[in-house]
């Protein structure tokens, strides 16, 4: 059985940026819906055409590698006033037995009308 040890995102502004006010939560949870890894900041700005992190997510529960295959990872804004923040990002995930997923998903833009993505693992695992 190989465990969720480490969780971790990056994120690559293209075009419209983040505003440092603008908070980020980032949830990952298992194919049961347990939520597995969890961040929430506002992590700063994120500058047109930059790259910010790799940041680490809290691991809530220590989900099995199988199970977060046909997980999910969602990502939401709560901006303060309106945006768009254009980006990709790419997530690692990195199980006890030393084994690591990444996915990735380009071409994203959230704002104040919608502020909220979700993305199966299934999908965006490379």
């Amino acid at each position: 059985m190989s465990i969720l040890k480490n969780c971790s995102i990056k994120f690559y502004t293209k075009g419209s940026g983040k505003g440092a006010e603008t908070p980020v939560t980032i949830t990952v949870r298992d194919e049961n819906e347990v939520v597995a890894a969890f961040a929430r900041d506002d992590f700063g700005p994120f500058d047109e055409h930059s790259e910010s992190g790799l940041f680490d997510m809290d691991v809530i529960n220590a989900s099995e590698k199988a199970d977060l295959r046909r997980g999910s990872i969602a990502i939401r804004v709560d901006p303060a006033q309106q945006c768009n923040w254009r980006f990709n990002f790419f997530t690692f995930l990195t199980f006890s037995d030393g084994t690591r997923l990444a996915g990735r998903e380009v071409g994203i833009e959230l704002n104040h009308e919608s502020n909220e993505r979700i993305f199966g693992f299934d999908a965006i695992i490379r």
